[in-house]
């Protein structure tokens, strides 16, 4: 479905409405739909997500029904959850057809840039176009650049915290692609629409996963998984932190040892998360770092707790992984003893 030259009204949670037309290409255009961006007078950097069919449209109508009726608000001024506050119709037919949202942050952009590293490559060198904010700030083999990404992953781990606290929400695709930043450390988390939402009868699952940051227990059981626990985001949680602190995805940058590394069965890092083979995990013995370029050796400089807490993250049972809450500690403890 295309949408040019069609008029929408938008309702808002406070019940306020307004008209919005539109006259030229989406910005993004993605498996779900078309997304554009604009500014309104009152409520500011505003975000329209038009859905790509009927079809998808109607089976998302009552979770973003919900979602504005309950929304989250920040309390801090550096975090933003980027929620849908309108429902939005077609003129024509008085149709559901998406949805209104906040913007991120003004110069936002997604965390893979500080996911992304090549030894011997700073930010600037890998990301020559972007802006200047980002360089000599987060680079991962200074003391200050180390210290910044604390804050980021605190920040975001706030975030996480006050979505969790709740009870009602799972976000289910947690991963540096999925919160967006500002060279100055302000956080916004996006994909609002796409988590799990579960509170008494009412059920709406997540609709979006990536195998490369999903635990093992759903890897294994993918097709029969309806319903997913926090201790799902604590495990992407964990893989998104190792990778900003140490510059390469823990399940990555590895040799598979016998009986493991029979042809194209553990080629896949979802293949290594589902056997467990991570290089501090019960099948340790089968995982050899790769010299000269051991990028995994960035683990052993982290401050203990925090090896602690991504270990614990990575290759215990769900109920032992650390909580939101544990990270908000421990990154707000290594932060105040620097």
């Amino acid at each position: 479905m295309k949408y040019n030259g069609e008029k929408f009204r938008a309702r808002l949670y406070d019940g306020n409405s307004f008209m919005i037309s539109i006259s030229s290409p989406p910005h993004e255009e993605g498996g779900e739909g078309f997304i554009y961006k604009f500014q309104h007078p009152k409520y500011g950097a505003l975000v329209l997500k038009l859905y790509i069919s009927e079809e998808k449209a109607q089976k998302n109508k009552e979770k973003i029904q919900f979602l504005v009726n309950n929304q989250i608000r920040s309390e801090y001024d550096y975090i933003r959850y980027c929620w849908p506050i309108g429902v939005v119709t077609n003129c024509a037919n008085n149709f559901f057809c998406g949805f209104i949202m906040q913007a991120a942050f003004e110069g936002s952009r997604d965390l893979k840039i500080l996911d992304t590293y090549y030894l011997n490559k700073t930010i600037q060198d890998i990301f020559p176009d972007e802006h200047r904010g980002w360089y000599n700030r987060y680079e991962l083999n200074t003391e200050c650049g180390l210290r910044n990404r604390y804050v980021i992953l605190l920040r975001w781990a706030l975030a996480l915290h006050n979505l969790h606290k709740n009870g009602l929400y799972v976000l289910g695709d947690i991963k540096p692609d999925n919160v967006l930043a500002t060279s100055d450390g302000k956080i916004s988390i996006i994909d609002i629409d796409s988590m799990q939402v579960k509170t008494g009868k009412l059920f709406y699952s997540s609709s979006a996963h990536t195998a490369e940051y999903c635990p093992p227990e759903v890897l294994l059981h993918i097709e029969r998984i309806k319903t997913i626990h926090p201790s799902y985001d604590y495990f992407s949680m964990g893989v998104s932190f190792y990778s900003i602190l140490t510059g390469t995805h823990p399940y990555a940058n590895t040799k598979i040892l016998p009986p493991f590394d029979k042809k194209d069965t553990y080629n896949k890092i979802s293949d290594k998360i589902k056997a467990g083979l991570y290089l501090r995990g019960k099948n340790s013995k089968f995982v050899q770092t790769i010299e000269p370029y051991n990028l995994h050796k960035n683990f052993d400089i982290l401050p203990r707790q925090i090896r602690i807490l991504l270990d614990r993250s990575l290759s215990h049972s769900p109920i032992d992984r650390p909580t939101t809450k544990d990270w908000c500690i421990t990154l707000n403890e290594v932060l105040n003893g620097i």
